[in-house]
Formats: structure tokens, C-alpha cells, sequence
């Protein structure tokens, strides 16, 4: 793993798998589609689709099931996901709060930088009774950039929007595609795998995997 770099001065959260254990939803959401439309979006496939804007997913959807319309599908899928964050809300991630007030306590710069939507951000939040917009100095969502992680135009429009150099950002991010985003834009990158194999390089370019948040805050004790 890497050396850290310099005091961390603002911190950018990934959202789904890193702040909320939302992947169960996509995936039991998931499981539906497969029996309506007769085809199977598997671990691999959602995996691939970790991290990644709508765009690229309906691309994904289209080419690996010829059969059905991606779009409407994708569709769907998120209707489906946003039903059931509405109804039953997402669950936080293990110490997902004590890390932020440590953080907020600390003066740290705080952004989120996420795949999904405006709406999806809201309903996540609102349904747990969190205020993101009194958490996070900036959101960035599906929105605000123009290409997918693991390109990691997404980290680097949050470093210039928080004005703080490379060196003294660390991002939190949960999967292979969103931590190269992370480190390829130059940041300190902690790396907590949720439910997919993450590679040995991404093992290798981050500095410091854990299992929770609850693990990160102790190692960034001194760090900040």
C-alpha cells in the first residue's frame, strides 16, 4: 500500500457501498427484473456497473441482453431501487456517523462524489433523517460530470470546487472502479470493499483498506 501523502484537509465519500449498504437493494431489485424479462444480472455484471453513470450502464444492459430495451430496463431499475429506499429507507454503513462527526469536528473540507442521482441522494438521506446538504461542503452527482469512474474526472472537479491540492485529499470509496477514480485524480484513497472482490491493484495504489468506517476513523486520528 501507499504512503499518505500529507494531512488530509477535505475528504470525498463515494456513496452507494460506502455510506449506505445499498448494493443488497440493487440487487434484490435486480433479481425481479431477471424473472420479468428472463435475464440475469448477476454479481459480475452489477460489479461492472459499480460506479458508472446511466449512460454506460443502458450501453451495458443492451449489449450483454440483446433481447430487451435497456433503457426501459435501467429504467425500471432505479424506479424499483427508489420505491423501495422510499418504503423501507438504505441502511448506513457500520460507523458511517461517528466518522463524519469526527471529521466535523475536525473543520474538514466534505464532499460526495456519487454514480447516482440528485433524487436518489435526497431519498437516501431524508429517509434516515440526515440533512446532506448540512453534512457536505459540495454533492456531486451523476449530473455534474460528464464521464463514468474509474475515470476520475469526478474527484478532480471536487478537489478544484474545494480548492485544497491533491496531496491533501483523501477519498472513501468501496469498489475497484471508484477507487482508481479516486487515486488516478491524485488522492489519498481508503479503499472499504463491500460486497465485490476488489483487485490487488487496487490494494496496491490505496493507503489503507478496512473493513468500516468504524477502522477508518481510528487510523485517521492523526492524519487530519
Amino acid at each position: 500500500m501507499k504512503e499518505i501523502k500529507g494531512k488530509s484537509k477535505c475528504v470525498v465519500f463515494d456513496m452507494d457501498g460506502t455510506i449506505f449498504d445499498s448494493e443488497k437493494v440493487w440487487k434484490n431489485t435486480a433479481l425481479e427484473l431477471n424473472k420479468k424479462y428472463n435475464i440475469n444480472i448477476d454479481d459480475d455484471f452489477r460489479a461492472k456497473c459499480c460506479g458508472k453513470k446511466n449512460d454506460l450502464i443502458i450501453k451495458y444492459l443492451n449489449a450483454t441482453f440483446p433481447s430487451i430495451d435497456g433503457a426501459k430496463v435501467r429504467e425500471e431499475w432505479l424506479n424499483l431501487v427508489e420505491e423501495e429506499a422510499t418504503k423501507n429507507g438504505v441502511p448506513l454503513k457500520p460507523g458511517f456517523k461517528n466518522l463524519i462527526n469526527f471529521l466535523l469536528k475536525k473543520h474538514v473540507k466534505l464532499g460526495l462524489a456519487t454514480g447516482s442521482n440528485l433524487k436518489e441522494v435526497q431519498i437516501y438521506f431524508n429517509k434516515i433523517n440526515l440533512d446532506e446538504k448540512k453534512i457536505f461542503d459540495i454533492i456531486l452527482t451523476c449530473d455534474d460530470y460528464k464521464k463514468s469512474k474509474p475515470n476520475p474526472e469526478v474527484y478532480k472537479t471536487a478537489r478544484k470546487i474545494l480548492q485544497t491540492k491533491a496531496k491533501n485529499c483523501l477519498g472513501i470509496e468501496d469498489s475497484a472502479n471508484g477507487s482508481k477514480a479516486c487515486w488516478r485524480a491524485g488522492f489519498n484513497t481508503i479503499l472499504v470493499p463491500d460486497v465485490f472482490d476488489v483487485s490487488a491493484d487496487a490494494y496496491k495504489n490505496c493507503v489503507g483498506v478496512f473493513k468500516d468506517l468504524n477502522e477508518v476513523k481510528t487510523f485517521l486520528q492523526d492524519k487530519i
